[in-house]
């Protein structure tokens, strides 16, 4: 079974965690979560955007699976 495409949190999450968890290195993975996903709710729509496009060329290729 091919695995559902990533969304565009799930593409800031991937990169924002390791630099977290150097932070933070005795958090939980739901602490993890938690926490990046406050930063996310607080990013520019430039941001977003940037993610949205990574997801969206995901959603494409999956297509083409």
């Amino acid at each position: 079974k091919i695995p559902r495409p990533k969304n565009s949190f799930i593409f800031y999450l991937q990169d924002k965690t390791p630099s977290f968890l150097k932070i933070n290195p005795n958090i939980n993975r739901r602490e993890v979560s938690r926490e990046v996903g406050k930063m996310w709710r607080n990013e520019t729509e430039e941001v977003k955007k940037y993610y949205a496009e990574k997801a969206r060329i995901e959603l494409e290729n999956h297509k083409l699976k």
